[in-house]
């Protein structure tokens, strides 16, 4: 496939989000790939398994934010070569604890095939820590129990 139907594939993605279409984003990827959130957070690790990889973050959508937030506000770019995508997008949320879930995420896509093979997601752990979990950021918490490794590739690009 190409670039520009990567990218395609890429923004489609933030369409689901924008509509809040999470069967949609879930289902664009397939039942085995390559799961991975940066951070030291409940949410932070490494997965292969996609239904047990969002279910990891199922129940915090379903009862830490406020209904009628968006996820994919805005998406800034979506760049690629012959392998990945990768962009950036806003959300515009409520916890609710009240705090503004204000989230800027980028996200590294591995692309294969014409499929979503990989998945490598970034973003500010202090909102998260603040809005999800109400904690201030007083302590670090522990390494992820599945930790991310950037050298695991899918696609069969250099990561080097």
């Amino acid at each position: 496939m190409s670039r520009e139907d990567n990218v395609a594939r890429h923004r489609q993605l933030y369409a689901y989000l924008r509509a809040g279409d999470w069967a949609g984003f879930i289902g664009a990827f397939p039942k085995v790939g390559l799961f991975n959130v940066f951070g030291h957070t409940p949410l932070s690790g490494s997965w292969t398994d996609r239904d047990e990889f969002f279910a990891n973050g199922a129940d915090v959508r379903a009862t830490k934010l406020r209904p009628g937030g968006t996820f994919a506000l805005r998406s800034r770019m979506v760049v690629a070569d012959d392998y990945y995508t990768v962009g950036m997008m806003e959300t515009d949320a409520q916890g609710t604890n009240g705090v503004a879930y204000d989230q800027h995420y980028i996200q590294i896509i591995g692309h294969r095939g014409g499929k979503l093979v990989e998945y490598w997601e970034f973003f500010n752990t202090t909102v998260l820590e603040a809005v999800i979990y109400d904690n201030p950021l007083g302590m670090l918490r522990n390494r992820p129990r599945n930790p991310v490794d950037i050298l695991i590739s899918t696609t069969g690009s250099p990561l080097l």
